[in-house]
């Protein structure tokens, strides 16, 4: 802010020189004190005023690297910052021990800042430099990927870590039981350490993480996660267990500084001669299905005959690759733009059910092959049932009892009948009653979408393109020619 203009907004000259709350949340570098500025320590410095100005002050990673970027090259002449001194700076590192991915991240903030300073403040400072040492940094093997750490801990590795923490009469915080509920729960030592009994839904046995870890911003990234034994530990019972050594009125489940718990975990795994580097240097991406107990138990009279649906699950670290599969395609079908087939959907979650029911149950039984499809009788049944309900919503369920079948092999004969799963078929005799809607033309698209079974116009466009290579509106266009 300009004198003159200081100077224009109060009633006395006096008065714009004193400082007050209101000038100063709106206040902005003066063109002085930018013409000043000479090192790249100053620009950061710039930076993050502006920043705190605007409600974004640097959160620890993003401050920590600022406060490196000032001891490398805080003293640094603005103009002698060109491609030779951020190779130099880029060498410095990687000598340090600073890996590839750490090495580009610091490159980005060294551009951040000086973009920052030329689009906000009008500076000539030139990013240019930065991309051409990027370039030969990436080339020189400095900037990069970053080496994936994937080591997953033994089962045997956690019960000597629990116990080694359990025995220790001098640890107060209860590292041995915050390592289980992490393992059961996937949730990071500072989630943890943040979670709140007040969150804490005891009826759906939920809760809630606010401002969980994400690569884009995790401000307003609060999650509801479910607290259940999949791992070899159960993430409720060790709330309960935390419950009984509540002594105070902390709304934290966990009230414990989570730098302290790191410490101690890195201190007992050195103890012990553990490698602790259990991290991953990338974002990891999890699923989570939950299957009432309820469905499980009506799965498994429907397969088995028989209403054993406990759980037994594998040991820690298991990966089950059929499970896994049928997760990523449930994923897929939940990320499409448009609606996702719920019968689809139901199919998979059936196949998913049948799967844990086989493999993780007393029920141990491989799968069955089925050598003939549907009956004549069974297919007749479900021909007449789907032509005058399938534009309503249909589940694995209803039809396998329609055909007589349990869910999990209906899905196999159906598909051995008719040629496709049930989900394409319903979506096949949609598709043919969207089309004699059509080609009446008497309906908008809207209305023959609804009519037809689909969720949206969009819906029905996205499955006639997909599944026929034509639009509603091309193919009504066709006819009407």
């Amino acid at each position: 802010m300009s004198s003159r203009y200081a100077s224009e907004t109060f009633l006395r000259r006096d008065d714009a020189g004193r400082p007050t709350p209101s000038v100063k949340s709106i206040e902005t570098p003066t063109k002085s004190r930018t013409a000043r500025l000479k090192t790249f320590g100053e620009l950061i410095d710039l930076h993050i005023d502006d920043m705190c100005d605007v409600g974004k002050s640097p959160r620890r990673s993003k401050a920590a690297a600022l406060a490196m970027l000032q001891r490398h090259l805080g003293k640094c002449n603005i103009a002698a910052l060109d491609r030779e001194r951020l190779i130099r700076f880029g060498r410095d590192r990687a000598a340090q021990g600073a890996g590839p991915m750490t090495l580009g991240i610091d490159i980005g903030f060294i551009k951040l800042i000086l973009s920052h300073a030329a689009a906000v403040h009008g500076l000539p400072v030139k990013v240019e430099p930065v991309d051409l040492a990027r370039i030969a940094l990436k080339r020189l093997g400095g900037v990069g990927k970053g080496c994936e750490r994937d080591r997953r801990p033994t089962q045997d590795e956690l019960d000597r870590l629990v116990a080694h923490f359990d025995s220790n009469p001098l640890q107060i915080a209860p590292v041995g039981r915050i390592i289980r509920f992490a393992v059961a729960s996937a949730m990071r030592q500072e989630e943890i350490c943040k979670a709140r009994w007040s969150e804490l839904d005891s009826r759906t046995r939920m809760l809630l993480i606010r401002d969980r870890k994400d690569p884009r911003d995790k401000k307003g990234n609060n999650q509801r996660i479910p607290l259940f034994a999949t791992t070899g530990y159960d993430a409720w019972a060790i709330v309960e267990e935390q419950r009984t050594k509540r002594s105070n009125d902390d709304d934290r489940i966990f009230p414990f500084n989570h730098r302290s718990v790191g410490t101690a975990f890195r201190r007992g795994c050195a103890d012990l001669g553990i490698h602790s580097s259990w991290a991953w240097s990338r974002t990891r991406e999890n699923a989570v299905i939950a299957l009432k107990p309820e469905s499980l138990v009506e799965l498994a009279a429907h397969e088995f005959d028989s209403g054993d649906a406990e759980l037994q699950p594998p040991p820690f670290g298991t990966i089950d690759a059929t499970a896994l599969h049928i997760a990523q395609l449930i994923k897929a079908e939940l990320a499409q733009r448009e609606s996702a087939n719920e019968l689809y959907i139901d199919s998979l979650i059936t196949l998913f059910g049948v799967h844990l029911l086989r493999k993780y149950t007393s029920q141990k039984k491989p799968t069955a092959k089925l050598t003939s499809g549907l009956s004549s009788s069974s297919t007749r049944r479900l021909q007449e049932f789907l032509s005058e309900n399938f534009a309503r919503k249909l589940s694995v369920g209803e039809l396998a009892a329609v055909a007589g079948f349990s869910p999990g092999h209906f899905i196999q004969a159906f598909t051995k009948t008719f040629g496709t799963p049930p989900h394409s078929h319903v979506v096949k005799l949609r598709l043919d009653f969207a089309e004699k809607l059509l080609v009446k033309g008497s309906l908008t698209v809207a209305e023959v979408a609804y009519l037809s079974g689909f969720s949206s116009q969009s819906h029905l466009t996205a499955s006639m393109t997909k599944h026929r290579s034509t639009t509603p509106t091309q193919m009504r266009a066709r006819r009407e020619r």
